[in-house]
C-alpha cells in the first residue's frame, strides 16, 4: 500500500490518501493505527477481499482532525485522475463544513493543493 500524508497546515487539519494495491494485507495495520471505525474498515477490507477496482472511500474523522482517503486499485490514468478528484472533492467538503468557510476561493485553491499533493505520488 502507498501512503501520502498531505498537512492543511492553516486548517489544521491532515489528509491522508492509501493507495490500495492488488490483495493489499496492509489495511489491519491502518484501521488500528488510526482507530478506525469498525464498519469502515470491515466495507474496505471486504472490497480488498473482492480484488474492488475504480472506486475509493473517504472518511473523516473531525474529532481526530484527520481524513482518510482509501483507492483501490485503477484500470486506467483516465480512472486514477477521476477518482482521485473525486475523492478530493469530499475532503474539501469535509474540511470547508468543519471549518465554516462560506467563500468560494478557499475550496478552489484547497483543491488545487491536494490535486496537485495527490498526483504526484
Amino acid at each position: 500500500m502507498i501512503q501520502k500524508k498531505i498537512n492543511i497546515d492553516i486548517f489544521e487539519w491532515e489528509v491522508w490518501f492509501f493507495f490500495i494495491q492488488k490483495s493489499d494485507k496492509n489495511i489491519n495495520k491502518i484501521a488500528k493505527k488510526y482507530n478506525m471505525h469498525k464498519d469502515d474498515f470491515e466495507d474496505i477490507n471486504e472490497k480488498i477481499k473482492e480484488k474492488h477496482y475504480d472506486g475509493g472511500v473517504t472518511l473523516t474523522y473531525i474529532d481526530r482532525g484527520y481524513i482518510l482517503v482509501f483507492l483501490y486499485p485503477f484500470s486506467s490514468k483516465k480512472t486514477k485522475i477521476n477518482l482521485i478528484s473525486h475523492e478530493i472533492r469530499h475532503a474539501v467538503d469535509r474540511v470547508v463544513e468543519c471549518c465554516h468557510i462560506k467563500d468560494l476561493e478557499t475550496p478552489a485553491y484547497l483543491t488545487g493543493y491536494l490535486t496537485e499533493k495527490a498526483l504526484t505520488l
